[in-house]
């Protein structure tokens, strides 16, 4: 059991993730995304991966129906006694599968109200935020606890990666179960030296084969392959279905696109990778209780999205009145090794917010 002031690990069926309890400060939760990202900018895939330097490290739900299904849309709704989600189609009530629990089709909603569709973003922690966050602060509180320690504290800060989410989804259970959903990759290209010796597998991926594929992309690119200037977007932007007698089947073929980001010059997509992991999408699904939450919330996007879109009725009579208990952080410190998990202890961040 963690020590008082230890960090407290998280454990997602492998790799712990560290999550600094300072996310719970509200410091500029909606305003850092919407500076980042805005409604003139954000509003398709295409938009945001215009720029790959801009783009979000992190997720992009751009889904609708397929045309055919929002040709026959008349209605649609969500039974938050049932937990199901269903469309009408030419009159017939249909239960859609998957259906997300109701605090997540609550925050689908919200995000497709919103109309950008860049739902999280991970990046390091910069000067400007981590100077941000301290000013947000009482002055009184960080001249008592940290006086003399300015420059350990601002290191800590920017030892971090800065999470920025969608404001329908910060403090949210389905806005942090994205942003671990995109850490996975990260975890499996990870140089944890105990994974490596005990491991050959990671929720179904080739630990091994991956990081192979990696290196190999990397020295095609004429670059370190012990570089960690990489981006991973991890992006939901087609919709599959199947009609049954009493059910819409909806699926979604996620996109995994690693790039590496050299200092200067033009971001390089790692190909070979990317698509290794594209063609294991099932498994990584199957193997992913966040991934699979990531197909419920975008089945409800896809839904909603196309309701709106056609002004169509939409029954979501409860949604309003559910009470959400997550909490999302504001940053990450992932311990991938004894070094970083020490480091990740943050003495004088805890000292400052607890």
């Amino acid at each position: 059991m963690p020590a008082q002031n230890d960090p407290v690990p998280i454990r997602f069926e492998g790799a712990p993730v560290v999550e600094s309890d300072i996310g719970t400060n509200p410091f500029a939760r909606a305003g850092a995304f919407d500076q980042l990202f805005t409604d003139s900018t954000a509003q398709s895939y295409a938009d945001l991966v215009r720029d790959i330097r801009l783009a979000p490290g992190g997720v992009i739900i751009d889904v609708r129906l397929p045309p055919d299904i929002g040709l026959a849309l008349r209605g649609v709704g969500y039974d938050v006694q049932a937990h199901a989600l269903w469309v009408d189609l030419n009159g017939r009530r249909i239960r859609v599968s998957p259906s997300p629990d109701p605090r997540s089709a609550r925050a689908a909603f919200a995000f497709i109200l919103d109309r950008r569709v860049a739902a999280a973003d991970i990046r390091p922690a910069s000067n400007e935020v981590a100077k941000k966050f301290l000013l947000s602060l009482p002055p009184s509180r960080t001249a008592l606890r940290v006086r003399g320690h300015e420059a350990d504290l601002l290191q800590e800060l920017l030892s971090l990666s800065e999470v920025n989410l969608h404001p329908a989804l910060a403090d949210t259970t389905v806005g942090k179960a994205l942003v671990h959903s995109d850490e996975i990759i990260f975890d499996a290209l990870g140089d944890d030296e105990l994974l490596l010796a005990r491991e050959s597998q990671y929720r179904g991926l080739a630990i091994r084969e991956v990081r192979a594929l990696r290196d190999n992309d990397l020295v095609n690119l004429h670059a370190n392959p012990n570089s960690r200037a990489l981006k991973s977007i991890l992006s939901a932007t087609q919709t599959a279905s199947a009609l049954r007698a009493d059910e819409l089947a909806l699926t979604f073929p996620l996109r995994y696109e690693i790039f590496y980001i050299p200092p200067v010059g033009d971001p390089q997509r790692l190909e070979t990778l990317s698509q290794w992991l594209g063609s294991h999408d099932e498994a990584l699904k199957a193997a992913s209780s966040e991934l699979r939450e990531l197909i419920s919330f975008a089945a409800a996007a896809a839904v909603f999205r196309t309701a709106l879109e056609r002004n169509l009725p939409m029954e979501l009579f409860g949604l309003a009145e559910l009470a959400e208990t997550g909490i999302t952080p504001r940053f990450l410190c992932r311990a991938q090794n004894a070094a970083v998990a020490d480091r990740c202890k943050l003495p004088y961040l805890r000292q400052l917010v607890e």
